[in-house]
C-alpha cells in the first residue's frame, strides 16, 4: 500500500494502530524512502514488491510514468541508501488493463525492462528478474480471456528477457486457491511459474490459519509456493469488515514454522526455497502492516530479524519531531478525523449474555426454523446439536425468516461449534428489510478452529459490516468451505443495547463515535458525523468552526458562538455549539435552520429523529408493466417489439425489442413536467448483441414545439446471462408549453442496431414526507382474497399498505406452488396447470403478509373487481388509472371499477370493453369532464367526459361535462357492432358551452374589427354560438348495436338523449330506456333521432320514462346509403311520464 495523498491519510487518522512512525508522511520523499530503507535493511528484509498500475485511459500507447508510483519513482529511486535494499513490482492487472498482445509487447514490455528488469537494484535470482501479478482473472481477461492467450505473452515476457542478457524470467501469480485444476490451469496452460497469496482475509494473522492454508497450497502438487508470512488485516478503514491482528509472538512462531518446517518441505528446485514474502510492508487502509506504526512499533520487523538474521541486540530509531515535519508534505497538522466505525465492546465467554434470539436445539429434531440452503447432508437434530455433513465448498444453512432483530442492538452473533474438519474459514451472510439479496457486501467471516475436539465458542463481530443496520430478516450460516463434518451446539444473537441516547437518521438507528450530550436542556448532537453520514463533508477553518455546503451556500459553524452563516445570511441558534474531542455539539435547531433537517426529540425514549423529507414512491403508473399481457400494449420507434417467453425477470415473459436503427426505443407514456418520479426498468441483451451495451431511461418531448430529449438514467453494462436494472429518481422542470412528454428506454455504449430483453419497468411517482418519524407499515391487504384463473390466463393482484403515509411502500411476491401458478414482482399472476397456489405479498417494512388463493382451472369465470378511492386507500386513486391497468378483459373475464364518493375529473377516457364503471352512491361518485374556456375548439369538439366503445356499463353515479362535446360518446366511427351498453341508475348532465362562446366574444370585444382566428370565433365553438353545447348522451351507433337504461337521467340545455347511424346495419339497433328522465332545459329538444332504421326493424322504446320539453325530432339527414322510404325506425313509446 502506498499511503502519501492528502485523503488517503485521512482514511487512517481515525485509528491510533495505523499512525506510522514516520507520521504521515509524504511517500514521495526520498528521506521517506530512506527511512523505509533502513528499518528494511536493520530487520533483515532484502526487497519491496511495489505495487504497478498503468497510467488510467493509456491502453494502447506508450507508458509515460505509472499511476500511485511516487513512492517507487520518486521516493526510492532518489533515495540516497537504495542501494542497501531491492526492489521489485507487482502488476495489479485486474485494474491496470493492456488492450491486448500488441499493447503489452509494445508498450509494456520495454517499460518494464527498461525502468525495472535493467536496474541493478530489481529483484533477480539466478539471474531472471522476479515479476509478480496480481490476479490471475484479471491477467486472462487482458489476453482474450484464456490460458493460452496468457502463455503467449508469458513466452513473449521470457523471450524478451532472455534478448536481454537474462537467463529467463521469474512470473509469480498472487492466488489464495488451493484447488488442483486451478492451480494447474495457472502452472501448465498458463506458464506461470510461483503463487503467493497477498491475504488469505479477515483472519490471516491466525497461526493456525496460515500453516493449513500454505499446507494446502503445497499438496494441490504442481506449482511452486512462495510462503507469505502475515500479520493480519482489517478493512475497516476502507469500510470493510473487522479483521485479526497476529499479536507479535505469534507473528514469530509462524515465521518460524515457515523457516524451520514449510521452506525445508518444498520441492528442492522451488522458487519457495529462495525467497519469503512478507504481509503487508505499509497497507495501513487495508489493515495489514509491519512498518513500524502505533499497533505493534518495531515488534514485527523484530520478529522478523530473530527469525530469519543472526543479529543481537539492538537500538531501533525514530525521526525526530523536525524530521518528521519535512516528511509530512502537505497534510495538515494536528487534523482530526472521526472515526468511521463505533467500536462495541468486545464479547469474551466471561461476559455477561443476553439474547434477543437464541437457537440452542435442545429438542430432538427440531431444527427451530433452519434448513439447508445447499452442500450440507444428513442433517441431524439430536443431543442438543445440529449436525451435517459439507459436501463441497460453499455449504450453508437459512435461519428462518422475519427475525425483526435490530442490528444495532445485536453486534454480535454467538456461535458455540465444533470443526471436524481441516478447514478454518466460516461466514455469516444477512438480509435486512431494506436490502433482501444475498451477497458478498452482506457477510462476515470468522476463523473457524481446524479439526477441532470440542466445541469452541466464536463472537462474530456483525457490527463491523456497515451493512449491519436497521432490522435483519435472517442470517445464513456457512460453517466449513470444504468438505467435512460439523456440529453446532447453538446460534444466538447476542444483544448489547445502545447506551445512553440514541439517534435516528433518516429513518435508521445510527451510533456515533462522539455521544449525544444533554446540555442546557437540549439534546445535542456530533454535527459533523450526521451530515458525513448523510454525504455531507465537512472542514475545520484555522478558527476551529465547521464548514460545509448545502445547496450552493457555504455554512459556518463557529464553537462558542450563537451566530451561524449560511452564505451571508446571520442566523440565530437557540443553544451555543460546542467542540468535543472529535466534532462539534449542536442543538437539533441549528440541523434544521441551516441544513433543512425534520427534528424530533422523543424524551421518554430517550431518541432524537432527524432526517430530511422522506421520499415515498407510489404505485407505478404503468399498465403492465411486466409485460405480462397477451397483446403488447407499447409501441416503439425505429424498433420492433415482441412478448416473449423465451426470456423474463420474474413472471413468465417479457419483450423482446429488436432496433432497426442504433438508436432505436421502446416508450412508456403517463409523465407530467414538474413532477418527480422514480424510473427503473430491467434489461438482458439477446444472443448477437453487443456485450456492454447499457440500458439507458430517457424523457422526450416538446418545448414550445421544439423537440428535446434528456437522459435519465444508465444502467450497468448488460450481458446476455443475467438481467441488469437501471434505476434513478429524475424530475422534468421545463417551462414554456410542453407537449409529447414520454419516457423511453433504449440500449447504447455502444449504440447498435441489435437485440435486447425488457422486463419490469416503473414510471413511479415520488412525494415527500417531512416527518421526522418515518411511519412504519402496519398492515398490508390484497384486493382479492381469492380468484380463479384459466390455465394461460393472467390475474391481477394488488397490495394496499397501511397507513397511507408509510414511508417504504416496497412489497416482495412468491408463490408457494410455482408449478400451478406463478407472480411477476408487480403481483401479476400467471396460471400455468390446474391447481392450487397461495400467492403472497410482503411488505419489505415490517414484514407484513397477505394471501391469495389462486385456483387454476379450465372454464374459470372470474369477476374483477378494481376499487378507487380519492384517498388512496383503494387500488387506484383515480378511475382512469384502474381503467388503464386493464389488458386482459373480455366476454369471460369482465371488470368491475368499483367508485367510492369524489370528484374525479379525467376526461376523453374509453371505457374498456367487458367493463363497469359502478359508483357506491350516485349523488357523490362525480366524474366531472370540464375544459377550460380558453380551451381550443379542437379540445371542444373532439372531447368528451367518458366514451363507451365496445360492451361496457355504467351504474350508479353522474357524469358531467362542460365546454365539452358530450358527457357520454357512444360511438367507435362503425366498429362497435353488437355491443351492448347498460346504464343503471346513472345522471348524465351537460352544463352547456357558454363560458367558451363568452370567452371569445370578450376576446372580439377587446379586438374590435379583427377577424377572429377560428379557435377565438364564437360561432366555431361545438354546440354554436348560443352556447347550449349538445347533448348529454351522444350516440352514433352502428349495426346490432342494444343500449339499455335503467332508472337514469339525461339533462342537457340542448337535446337530452341523442342517437343516429354511421351505416349501413345489417342487424336491428335496439334502445330501450326504462323509468327514466330526459330533459332539455333550452332547446326544448330532449330527444333527437337521425338517420335511424335501415329496414332491419331497429327500435327506440321509452318505458315510463319522463320527457321534459317540447319536441321529440326525428332527422332524416343521410347518414346511410338507403332511400327514406326504407330509412324509417320503429318507435315505440310504452309509457310516458
Amino acid at each position: 500500500m502506498e499511503r502519501g495523498q492528502h485523503l488517503g491519510w485521512d482514511r487512517i487518522n481515525p485509528y491510533p494502530e495505523r499512525v506510522p512512525y514516520l507520521g504521515f508522511y509524504d511517500e514521495g520523499n526520498p528521506e521517506v524512502a530512506d527511512w523505509e530503507i533502513k528499518w528494511m535493511a536493520e530487520h533483515g528484509i532484502n526487497f519491496q514488491m511495489y505495487c504497478w498500475y498503468r497510467p488510467t485511459g493509456t491502453e494502447g500507447k506508450p507508458i509515460k510514468e505509472p499511476r500511485l508510483g511516487a513512492a517507487l519513482h520518486e521516493g526510492y529511486f532518489n533515495a540516497k541508501y537504495s542501494n542497501k535494499a531491492n526492489f521489485m513490482i507487482m502488476w495489479e492487472s485486474s485494474s491496470s488493463k493492456v488492450s491486448g498482445s500488441v499493447d503489452f509487447r509494445n508498450n509494456v514490455v520495454p517499460y518494464w525492462m527498461e525502468y525495472y528488469f535493467k536496474d541493478p537494484r530489481y529483484v533477480v535470482i539466478d539471474n531472471k528478474p522476479v515479476i509478480g501479478i496480481f490476479s490471475y482473472s484479471g491477467l486472462k481477461r487482458n489476453f482474450g480471456g484464456t490460458a493460452a492467450g496468457v502463455k503467449a505473452e508469458v513466452d513473449y515476457l521470457r523471450q524478451a528477457c532472455k534478448d536481454a542478457g537474462f537467463d529467463d524470467v521469474i512470473i509469480l501469480i498472487s492466488n489464495s486457491s488451493s484447488d488442483p485444476a486451478i492451480i494447474q490451469e495457472m502452472k501448465t496452460e498458463a506458464g506461470l511459474d510461483a503463487m503467493f497469496s497477498y491475504s488469505w482475509g479477515a483472519f490471516a494473522g491466525k497461526e493456525e490459519l496460515q500453516k493449513t492454508k500454505l499446507e494446502q497450497q503445497r499438496d494441490a502438487g504442481s506449482m511452486d509456493v512462495v510462503p507469505v508470512v502475515s500479520m493480519g488485516r482489517d478493512d475497516r478503514a476502507w469500510d470493510g469488515p473487522a479483521g485479526y491482528y497476529a499479536t507479535p509472538e505469534e507473528f514469530q512462531s509462524t515465521g518460524q514454522w515457515v523457516k524451520d518446517t514449510y521452506v525445508p518441505s518444498l520441492p528442492a528446485n522451488s522458487i519457495g526455497r529462495k525467497m519469503v514474502l512478507l504481509d503487508n510492508w505499509n497497507e495501513y487502509g487495508e489493515g495489514h502492516f509491519i512498518m513500524p506504526a502505533g499497533l505493534n512499533g518495531f515488534k514485527y520487523l523484530d520478529a522478523i530479524r530473530h527469525v530469519f538474521t543472526a543479529g543481537g541486540e539492538h537500538t531501533d530509531l525514530v525521526p525526530t519531531a523536525a524530521q518528521k515535519e519535512r516528511l509530512r508534505g502537505l497534510y495538515p497538522e494536528g487534523r482530526i478525523v472521526p472515526p468511521k466505525t463505533v467500536e462495541v465492546p468486545p464479547i469474551t465467554d466471561a461476559s455477561p449474555m443476553t439474547y434477543s434470539k437464541l437457537w440452542d436445539f435442545n429438542t430432538d429434531g427440531d431444527s427451530q426454523g433452519w434448513t439447508v440452503v445447499k452442500q450440507v447432508y444428513h442433517v441431524s437434530i439430536s443431543g442438543g446439536h445440529y449436525s451435517g455433513t459439507s459436501t463441497g465448498n460453499d455449504p450453508g444453512i437459512y435461519s428462518p425468516t422475519g427475525l425483526g432483530l435490530s442490528a444495532e442492538d445485536n453486534p454480535y452473533i454467538h456461535i458455540r461449534m465444533k470443526n471436524s474438519s481441516s478447514d478454518t474459514d466460516g461466514q455469516i451472510y444477512f438480509i435486512t428489510e431494506s436490502d433482501k439479496t444475498w451477497n458478498e457486501a452482506k457477510v462476515i467471516s470468522l476463523f473457524v478452529k481446524p479439526n477441532d475436539s470440542g466445541y469452541t465458542d466464536y463472537y462474530v463481530p456483525m457490527w463491523s459490516n456497515k451493512k449491519w443496520t436497521g432490522s435483519i430478516e435472517a442470517i445464513r450460516f456457512d460453517p466449513l468451505t470444504t468438505p467435512g463434518d460439523f456440529s453446532i451446539d447453538q446460534i444466538g444473537f447476542v444483544k448489547v443495547p445502545i447506551a445512553g441516547l440514541k439517534m435516528q437518521l433518516n429513518g435508521q438507528p445510527m451510533k456515533t463515535v462522539t455521544p449525544l450530550e444533554m446540555r442546557d436542556g437540549s439534546v445535542m448532537l456530533p454535527l459533523g458525523e450526521v451530515l458525513a453520514k448523510d454525504g455531507i463533508p465537512t472542514e475545520r477553518d484555522d478558527a476551529g468552526a465547521l464548514l460545509a455546503v448545502k445547496d450552493g451556500k457555504v455554512i459556518r459553524v463557529v464553537p462558542g458562538q450563537l451566530t451561524a452563516y449560511k452564505g451571508t445570511a446571520a442566523i440565530s441558534l437557540q443553544h451555543v455549539p460546542v467542540t468535543s474531542s472529535y466534532d462539534l455539539l449542536v442543538s437539533p435547531d441549528a440541523l434544521k435552520e441551516l441544513f433543512g433537517y425534520n427534528t424530533a426529540w422523543q424524551a421518554l425514549e430517550g431518541t432524537l429523529y432527524v432526517s430530511g423529507p422522506f421520499k415515498i414512491v407510489g404505485d407505478n403508473l404503468l399498465t403492465d408493466p411486466g409485460m405480462e399481457m397477451s397483446t403488447l400494449i407499447y409501441s416503439g420507434e425505429r424498433s420492433a417489439a415482441e412478448l416473449t417467453t423465451a426470456e423474463y425477470h420474474s413472471g413468465h415473459q417479457s419483450v423482446k425489442v429488436t432496433k432497426d436503427y442504433a438508436y432505436g426505443k421502446m416508450l412508456f407514456p403517463g409523465v407530467e413536467n414538474g413532477k418527480e418520479y422514480y424510473y427503473s426498468a430491467w434489461g438482458k441483451l439477446a444472443p448477437g448483441s453487443t456485450a456492454g451495451e447499457k440500458l439507458r431511461i430517457c424523457l422526450q418531448y416538446k418545448v414550445n414545439g421544439e423537440t428535446k430529449q434528456v437522459v435519465m438514467v444508465t444502467g450497468p453494462a448488460m450481458d446476455t446471462a443475467t438481467w441488469k436494472k437501471a434505476e434513478g429518481y429524475f424530475k422534468l422542470n421545463e417551462t414554456g408549453t410542453i407537449t409529447n412528454l414520454t419516457m423511453y428506454v433504449y440500449t447504447d455504449f455502444p449504440a447498435a442496431a441489435d437485440s435486447y430483453y425488457l422486463d419490469d419497468v416503473e414510471i413511479r411517482p415520488v412525494t415527500y414526507a417531512n416527518d421526522p418519524i418515518p411511519a412504519k407499515v402496519s398492515g398490508i391487504s390484497l384486493n382479492k382474497p381469492a380468484m380463479e384463473l384459466n390455465p394461460g390466463a393472467t390475474g391481477r393482484l394488488k397490495a394496499r399498505i397501511e397507513p397511507l403515509n408509510a414511508v417504504e411502500r416496497a412489497v416482495t411476491w412468491s408463490s408457494s406452488n410455482p408449478e400451478v401458478a406463478i407472480v411477476d414482482v408487480n403481483g401479476a399472476v400467471y396460471g400455468k396447470k390446474e391447481g392450487v397456489a397461495q400467492i403472497t405479498v410482503t411488505s419489505v417494512d415490517g414484514g407484513k403478509t397477505a394471501a391469495s388463493t389462486v385456483t387454476v382451472r379450465e372454464g374459470a369465470y372470474d369477476t374483477n373487481t378494481l376499487t378507487v378511492k380519492s384517498d388512496g386507500t383503494g387500488d387506484f386513486i383515480s378511475p382512469k388509472l384502474a381503467n388503464d391497468s386493464i389488458q386482459d378483459s373480455s366476454s369471460t373475464k369482465p371488470y368491475v371499477i368499483l367508485i367510492y364518493p369524489g370528484v374525479y375529473t379525467e376526461k376523453n377516457w374509453v371505457v374498456k370493453p367487458y367493463t363497469t364503471l359502478r359508483g357506491t352512491d350516485r349523488d357523490q361518485v362525480i366524474l366531472k369532464g370540464e375544459n377550460a374556456a380558453s380551451a381550443t375548439s379542437s379540445e371542444i369538439t373532439n372531447q368528451s367526459t367518458l366514451w363507451l366503445k365496445a360492451s361496457a356499463n355504467l351504474e350508479n353515479l353522474t357524469v358531467t361535462a362542460k365546454n365539452m362535446r358530450y358527457p357520454i360518446h357512444s360511438e367507435d366511427t362503425g366498429n362497435n357492432k353488437d355491443a351492448i351498453h347498460i346504464v343503471k341508475n346513472t345522471h348524465i348532465e351537460h352544463y352547456g358551452n357558454l363560458e367558451a362562446v363568452d370567452y371569445r366574444k370578450n376576446w372580439m370585444a377587446a379586438h374590435p374589427g379583427v377577424t377572429p382566428p377560428d379557435d377565438l370565433d364564437p360561432s366555431k365553438v361545438w354546440g354554436g354560438i348560443s352556447g347550449v353545447g349538445s347533448h348529454a348522451w351522444g350516440y352514433g351507433s352502428a349495426s346490432g348495436v342494444t343500449e339499455i337504461v335503467y332508472g337514469s337521467t339525461f339533462v342537457s340545455k340542448a337535446d337530452g338523449w341523442y342517437v343516429h347511424n354511421r351505416e349501413d346495419f345489417t342487424k336491428p339497433q335496439i334502445n330501450i330506456i326504462n323509468d327514466s328522465k330526459i330533459v332539455s332545459t333550452e332547446t326544448m329538444k330532449p330527444i333527437m333521432i337521425e338517420s335511424l332504421g335501415s329496414g332491419t326493424k331497429d327500435e327506440v322504446i321509452f318505458n315510463n320514462t319522463e320527457i321534459i320539453g317540447t319536441y321529440m325530432v326525428q332527422d332524416d339527414s343521410p347518414w346511410i346509403t338507403q332511400s327514406r322510404k326504407i330509412n324509417m325506425p320503429t318507435m315505440r313509446i310504452i309509457r310516458l311520464l
